[in-house]
């Protein structure tokens, strides 16, 4: 079991790890993006028993240096601006100081999919210097959850009416790209979803 967060140099991994850099190429042609992948992709990073570990890697250029460390727990967290729960997309959401970033439960659901007995999911934020180590437990809590945003009329929504949301967007950064994809978390906080293979803008 993995059972802390490590910071790594990121220049120092590529050195060592070359075989990240096509993929950190790739996510940093958008502003907010993921990959998912298992743990063997990070090679001598981990220890041997954690290379077949599910990953994702998620880097954004909202994410500086050192705010992966203030990260909460994560929760799943249904789109606010899709008005019928038929057609909403769910996310599983990591919030930290000032906001939040989401990545579709879909390709979540499907990674933990293949791997059925793992006790843990590594997540790699990939940040301007820095690569951090984190994980997610996968337990009976991850579970409901993700087991919930694939029924996402089982998730509680909160719905901003259009007022609301206009004023609170107002408030929020400007965006960094005319696709950056964003919403509003439960607590009205911007929330900046992670784009990836099949998940572009709407």
């Amino acid at each position: 079991m993995i059972d802390s967060i490590t910071t790594f140099n990121l220049t120092d991994v590529l050195a060592d790890e070359p075989q990240l850099q096509p993929i950190l190429d790739k996510l940093a042609e958008q502003v907010s993006s993921f990959h998912v992948a298992d743990g063997s992709l990070l090679g001598e990073l981990l220890d041997e028993e954690h290379r077949n570990l599910p990953l994702i890697i998620i880097r954004s250029q909202r994410i500086p240096d050192g705010w992966p460390l203030t990260v909460e727990e994560c929760d799943a967290f249904l789109d606010v601006f899709q008005w019928d729960w038929m057609d909403s997309m769910s996310y599983l959401m990591w919030t930290g100081d000032g906001f939040a970033v989401g990545v579709p439960a879909e390709p979540i659901s499907e990674i933990l999919a293949k791997y059925p007995h793992c006790d843990q999911m590594l997540v790699a934020w990939v940040t301007e210097t820095e690569l951090v180590l984190d994980y997610v437990d996968v337990d009976d809590e991850l579970n409901d959850r993700m087991d919930a945003a694939e029924n996402v009329w089982r998730l509680g929504r909160f719905i901003p009416d259009k007022e609301y949301a206009a004023s609170k967007m107002a408030e929020f950064p400007p965006l960094l790209h005319d696709e950056e994809l964003r919403t509003i978390s439960e607590r009205g906080e911007p929330l900046y979803i992670m784009d990836g293979p099949g998940f572009g803008p709407r």
